[in-house]
């Protein structure tokens, strides 16, 4: 054995036989500098460098870790041991991704520029709020009607087009309801010409067998329909009888004509105790997809309405327990919940509000922000008067995610600052007042035994 071959044993120990693979298909990006990894599965992205995507290129040959950094040393006329290194120390950052599967979890100093906050030249996913109109008046919506003029038809295909020559990834298309708009098969049969990939949310009460199979034809990435408690309880939230049997019917619809589908749950102090009704649902009707909010106290919701700390921290526990249950469902969580608590309630670490790092949303009238439930002293600029590219690009956009910022309270004393940053910045900012310190935290609830009514 040579001295090379030594440190190669060395620094690989128990790690070079094992096998990793991805988890899904991967879609990448080359940049300038840099290569955008987004994996369609989760929707999550990072920016890495060519080494790390050569590396992720060549986990699903069936080869090894060892054979992998043999074949990452030939191709990239790199030092054995130093791709020895690079590799474990890549593998490492892309199993807390979730990018892939390891058998053991690697446990090396992970470079920070793999999953450093880096401005990538495009958003990969932009979510859009295409109308602000809907046909229902539920008790807990989070839209924001604002005085202004919704993006005509022609005015939508043209920012489509932009968003495409740019390179976004996937439009996720929300309202308001989008489906009341008149245009909107045509907004999302322009999308797939070009190519991009789109999801939809609705609220799946204007849906019938027409529609869907129209919908089918455009084969979208996902399509969520909003679930808030089972019978009365959901109906109660819409304000109106009748609709979770809607709901229900179009969940039927998705499942018969193969749209990949699933449900989205906003959770209030109106339905937090209906949460394992809901479990049975999903369980009942073999809902693959469930998506749980912590309903962030803005829009028709009051503060009153909203969990309290008591409850958020108990709906954590609900929740790593129905993610032990519900094996064969993906059960994620919005970032408004969360970070660094005791619980397990994700499939990978909490690594900050990624709102204009990767993402940002168009709502109907073309003002950009960060997210969809963003204040309105967060908006980054109007697609009418800037192409998104000029406000993605700014360098005076999204600061409170792309600048170092300075925490406030709590979060500027806590150990995970550097990777939180105060969590979701519209739950810091519609329950704290301040994006710089966020309270409605299970690290900082469970440590500092602090609730309140």
């Amino acid at each position: 054995m040579s001295w090379t071959d030594g440190i190669v044993q060395l620094v690989f120990g128990q790690y070079g036989t094992q096998i990793p693979q991805t988890k899904s298909d991967l879609v990448y990006r080359d940049n300038k500098k840099s290569v955008t990894i987004f994996n369609p599965a989760t929707l999550k992205t990072v920016m890495v460098d060519r080494y790390a995507a050569e590396i992720l290129k060549l986990v699903d040959n069936g080869s090894d870790i060892s054979a992998i950094a043999l074949k990452l040393a030939v191709k990239c006329d790199m030092h054995p041991a130093i791709a020895t290194l690079r590799t474990l120390q890549y593998l490492s950052s892309f199993q807390k991704l979730n990018f892939v599967s390891i058998p053991v979890t690697i446990d090396v100093p992970v470079p920070t520029r793999t999953i450093e906050k880096l401005k990538f030249p495009a958003p990969v996913l932009v979510s859009w709020e295409v109308t602000k109109t809907c046909n229902l008046n539920c008790s807990h919506c989070a839209s924001q009607i604002m005085e202004g003029r919704e993006l005509d038809t022609q005015e939508a295909l043209a920012l489509i087009e932009h968003m495409h020559e740019t390179g976004v990834f996937m439009l996720s298309f929300s309202g308001g309801e989008p489906l009341i708009r008149p245009d909107i098969f045509l907004l999302l049969e322009r999308v797939r010409e070009l190519g991009m990939e789109f999801g939809l949310t609705t609220n799946g009460t204007l849906l019938d067998e027409k529609i869907v199979r129209k919908l089918a034809s455009l084969e979208p990435f996902n399509v969520h329909i909003s679930i808030d408690g089972v019978g009365e309880v959901h109906d109660s939230f819409r304000n109106m009888p009748g609709v979770f049997d809607k709901a229900i019917n179009s969940l039927k619809l998705f499942k018969k004509y193969g749209i990949p589908h699933g449900i989205t749950t906003s959770i209030t102090r109106r339905n937090v105790g209906d949460l394992d009704n809901i479990k049975d649902f999903v369980k009942q009707n073999d809902i693959r997809s469930w998506e749980i909010f912590f309903a962030i106290p803005v829009g028709n919701l009051e503060k009153a309405e909203a969990l309290n700390s008591e409850q958020f921290i108990e709906l954590a526990g609900k929740i790593e327990s129905i993610r032990r249950e519900l094996d064969r469902t993906r059960v994620v969580v919005g970032d408004s919940l969360g970070y660094f608590g005791k619980k397990c309630i994700r499939d990978e670490e909490w690594n900050g509000c990624t709102a204009g790092i990767n993402h940002c949303s168009i709502d109907a009238y073309g003002n950009v922000k960060g997210c969809p439930v963003q204040p309105s002293e967060l908006i980054e600029g109007n697609v009418r008067d800037k192409s998104l590219s000029e406000i993605w690009s700014s360098d005076l956009a999204f600061q409170y995610n792309r600048k170092d910022v300075k925490l406030e309270g709590y979060c500027a004393k806590c150990r995970h600052k550097n990777e939180c940053r105060a969590g979701c910045k519209t739950s810091a900012f519609h329950i704290t007042g301040t994006i710089k310190e966020n309270r409605m935290c299970l690290h900082f609830l469970e440590n500092s035994n602090y609730c309140e009514t």
